[in-house]
């Protein structure tokens, strides 16, 4: 395993470029640079440093190596298909990996049966832009699975990229993509919530978010020092049942998408105090029938 050192890359987009350039500078070698746009392939292989751009998939099949298909999820299956298809009868040697987060290494099972090693390897980050992501990919965490062999190189080169390992059941691992939904798409929403809300009261898009920023802030420093339940603040951790209450009417005004969200968050607040000792369980279902009674109205 240890002379696999050359990378093929197929669809090289923001997070294919990304970890192409982290491995290059780690070591490793980079070999064709594939996307069905030429323009597409010879700029990664510009941000990489290395490697031979080129638009047919099937050129990346060379002698023993890696190979990561980093095209969006729905290109993934087609892409699989081809190199089934029109690849070598015999695929062992080769080590195919993706990088999506709710696929599994299932996606390659007809490449495993022609013997080649399969798995995944998600970075649990955000790529917005390439050069800024290369900065804080030390230290971030990757969930990975598949065959054994591919687990043993994923974590070699998670280890040469100074990430950290999170080992995720093949037959689930839906559900780790939706818990990073929640923690970065949806926080990305709930900040865009609460920056409407200051529009309505005349605040510019600029001065709402730098005004929530320290607390959106603060609130994520006190969720590592305390834990989630020792970090929720606000109306319902205290108690205030009359705060709620004008919140409700005031969001009444307001698009309904907003009391919707308010309500389920405002639910699962509740639930949280309660395990966290803030509130009483009378305090709790006064809550909750408060929530419920702004979804009826």
């Amino acid at each position: 395993m240890s002379n696999l050192q050359k990378i093929s890359w197929i669809g090289p987009g923001k997070v294919g470029r990304t970890l192409g350039r982290a491995l290059k500078q780690a070591g490793y070698q980079v070999g064709a640079v594939v996307h069905r746009k030429k323009e597409a392939a010879k700029a990664a292989v510009e941000f990489i440093g290395a490697g031979t751009p080129g638009t047919d998939l099937l050129a990346s099949l060379d002698s023993e190596s890696i190979h990561f298909i980093t095209a969006n999820d729905d290109s993934i299956p087609s892409l699989v298909k081809e190199i089934d298809t029109k690849g070598p009868a015999s695929l062992e040697g080769h080590y195919f990996y993706h990088t999506s987060g709710a696929l599994s290494s299932s996606v390659f099972d007809a490449l495993k049966k022609k013997k080649a090693e399969t798995g995944s390897i998600h970075p649990l980050q955000v790529f917005a832009d390439p050069a800024k992501a290369l900065e804080t990919l030390p230290g971030i965490y990757y969930a990975i699975e598949g065959s054994d062999k591919a687990m043993e190189l994923a974590i070699q080169m998670v280890d040469k990229l100074q990430g950290k390992l999170l080992l995720i059941p093949t037959g689930r691992k839906i559900l780790y993509h939706v818990a990073g939904v929640f923690a970065a798409n949806y926080l990305t929403v709930l900040v865009q919530l609460a920056m409407s809300v200051m529009e309505e009261i005349g605040e510019s898009p600029e001065d709402a978010y730098q005004a929530m920023l320290p607390l959106m802030v603060s609130a994520l420093q006190n969720i590592e020092e305390f834990g989630t339940e020792g970090a929720l603040t606000g109306p319902i951790s205290r108690g205030d049942t009359k705060t709620v209450k004008d919140h409700v009417a005031a969001l009444q005004q307001l698009r309904p998408e907003i009391l919707r969200a308010y309500q389920v968050l405002g639910e699962e607040a509740a639930e949280m105090s309660l395990r966290g000792g803030k509130i009483s369980v009378e305090k709790a279902r006064e809550f909750l029938k408060i929530l419920s009674q702004s979804d009826e109205s």
